[in-house]
C-alpha cells in the first residue's frame, strides 16, 4: 500500500500569547474527497477534524480528532494524536491526521494539511516560503463576511496543487483545496473548511479536556500498535488493557470533544471481543477434528489427490494470493517460504490455496490463475499452489462470515486429524521469522505426536 505524499506546511506555532498551559479555543472542520473525472463524481469519503491548541514553554502543542466516513476507516488510536513542537522548532510527534481509502486496486492513505500555518510562514502581499518540493506564494486577499483572508497558492513542478484561504489573527486555514493523486495517477480534490470555534469556558474544564486527551493517548502508547495499521488483527492482551482501562476514559464518555472516540472504543472493542470469541470457537471445533485433504485443484483445474500424504504433516496456507492490488500481510508468504525450505529429517508439505470465488467460472478461472503466478513469481515462492472457490475453505472453517480475515493457517498432524487453526497472520520476528508456526510444526512432526 502505498502512501499519497505528505506535505507540511510550516512550521505550526499555536497561541503563543497565551498563558503557558491553557486550552482556549476549539477548531473544528469538515471536508471531502472527490474525484475530478468519470461518471461518478460524488464524495467517496468524508471527514470532520477537531483541533485543540495548547500554548506552553517551551513546547508548543496541538491536539487533533479525526472521524472519517466512507470506504474505510483506521482503527481509533490512528483518529486522535498531539502535534508537538520545542524551542528549537523541531517536531517530537506523530505525522498527524490521514484518512484511509479502501478501493477494488487496493488501500491508501492519504494524508490532510493541518489546519494551520505555523510564524515563520510570510503573510504578507507577496510573501513566498518553501516546505518540501511545494513553493507557496500570498497571491492576494479575499473577503468572507468581517474577516479578510489571505489567498495562499502552492505550487510543485507539476502546477498548481493547493490553494488555501487563512485569517491573519489565528493563522487558521478557513478553507483548504488539494490535489491528490491515489491509484494509477486519478487526481481527486480534497477539500476542507473551517464550520466553526468554540471557546473554552475555564481554565477548570480546559484541564479536565487536557487530562481526557492525556488518558487515550496513554492507553494508546501502552496498546504498542504500529502508526497506520490496516486489517492488522487486536491481540488478547490489547483488549484486555482496554477493558482494564474502561473506567478511567468513562468521564469524558459524553465530553462534546472526545465523547465520541470514548464511545467508538467501546463499541471497537466490544466488535473485536465477540470477533475474537467466535474465532476461539472455531478454532476448538478444528483441533482434533480429521479431516479430509480432497476437493482442492491444481491450476489446470484437476483435482488433487493427496491421500499419499497419510501420516506426514500437511500445512495449508488459505489465502487470496493476488498479486493486484498487493496489501499485506503479502510480505508474510516470503517468510512462510523460508520456513518450509529448512532442512527436516521427515518431509513436511505446504500448500498455498488460492481462494477466490472465481475460480468457479470457467470465463474467469484463468485470472485467477495469472494473479496468483504474477505473486508467486514476484516473491519467488518454491511451494505449490491450489485452488479453491471458497468451497474447501468452509470445510476447516471459513472465518471471514465471523469476523476473521485471511490467511487461515491450518496444520493437519501425522494422524490426519487437525493440530491447528490460525486465523489472520502470525506475528514475525525479521530475524527469527514466525516463530509460532515453526512450533507447532515442529511438535506435530515429533515423534508419538
Amino acid at each position: 500500500m502505498a502512501p499519497i505524499a505528505l506535505f507540511v506546511v510550516c512550521s505550526a506555532m499555536f497561541h503563543t500569547n497565551s498563558l503557558p498551559g491553557q486550552l482556549e479555543m476549539i477548531y473544528r472542520f469538515q471536508g471531502s474527497l472527490t474525484p475530478r473525472r468519470g461518471e461518478n463524481l460524488e464524495a467517496i469519503k468524508t471527514f470532520q477534524l477537531t483541533i485543540v491548541p495548547r500554548a506552553g514553554a517551551p513546547r508548543a502543542t496541538t491536539h487533533w480528532l479525526l472521524q472519517e466516513k466512507l470506504n474505510g476507516q483506521f482503527d481509533w488510536p490512528d483518529h486522535l494524536g498531539i502535534f508537538e513542537q520545542n524551542a528549537e522548532g523541531q517536531s517530537a510527534d506523530s505525522p498527524g491526521p490521514a484518512m484511509l481509502v479502501e478501493r477494488p486496486d487496493g488501500k491508501f492513505i492519504v494524508p490532510l494539511v493541518f489546519p494551520q500555518l505555523g510564524p515563520d510562514c510570510p503573510l504578507r502581499d507577496q510573501g513566498s516560503w518553501q516546505e518540501g518540493k511545494l513553493e507557496y506564494q500570498v497571491v492576494g486577499r479575499e473577503q468572507q463576511g468581517e474577516r479578510q483572508l489571505w489567498r495562499v497558492e502552492a505550487r510543485s513542478g507539476l502546477g498548481l496543487r493547493r490553494r488555501m484561504l487563512v485569517d491573519p489573527d489565528d493563522r487558521i486555514v478557513r478553507q483548504c483545496q488539494e490535489t491528490v493523486f491515489i491509484g494509477q495517477g486519478e487526481e481527486f480534490d480534497l477539500v476542507y473548511q473551517f464550520q466553526r470555534s468554540e471557546p473554552i469556558p475555564d481554565a477548570e474544564t480546559g484541564e479536565k479536556l487536557e487530562r481526557g486527551f492525556s488518558a487515550l493517548l496513554d492507553l494508546r502508547d501502552r496498546l504498542q500498535r504500529p502508526g497506520r495499521a490496516v486489517d492488522l488483527p487486536w491481540t488478547t492482551a490489547q483488549l484486555t488493557v482496554i477493558r482494564e482501562q474502561k473506567s478511567t476514559l468513562a468521564p469524558w464518555r459524553e465530553d462534546r470533544v472526545l465523547g465520541l472516540i470514548v464511545q467508538s472504543i467501546e463499541q471497537e472493542s466490544r466488535r473485536e471481543r465477540d470477533r475474537a470469541g467466535a474465532l476461539a470457537s472455531m478454532r476448538e471445533k478444528a483441533i482434533g477434528k480429521e479431516q479430509s485433504l480432497f476437493g482442492l485443484k491444481d491450476a489446470q483445474a484437476k483435482p488433487v489427490a493427496l491421500d499419499q500424504l497419510s501420516g506426514q504433516v500437511v500445512v495449508l496456507h488459505f489465502w487470496e494470493y493476488k498479486d493486484a492490488p498487493l496489501v499485506e500481510p503479502y510480505g508474510q508468504v516470503g517468510y512462510v517460504d523460508f520456513l518450509f525450505r529448512k532442512p527436516r529429517d521427515r518431509k513436511l508439505h505446504l500448500f498455498g490455496v488460492v481462494v477466490d470465488s472465481r475460480w468457479a467460472d470457467e470465463s474467469t478461472r484463468r485470472q485467477v490463475i495469472a494473479s496468483a503466478q504474477k505473486l508467486t513469481n514476484f516473491m519467488n515462492l518454491s511451494y505449490p499452489l491450489l485452488f479453491d472457490d471458497g468451497k474447501v475453505l468452509q470445510q476447516f472453517g471459513d472465518p471471514r462470515p465471523a469476523g476473521g480475515k485471511l490467511p487461515l493457517f491450518v496444520v493437519i498432524g501425522r494422524d490426519g486429524k487437525i493440530a491447528e487453526y490460525h486465523a489472520g497472520p502470525y506475528e514475525v520476528s525479521r530475524d527469527q521469522g514466525i516463530e509460532e508456526l515453526e512450533r507447532i510444526v515442529t511438535k506435530a512432526m515429533a515423534p508419538g505426536e
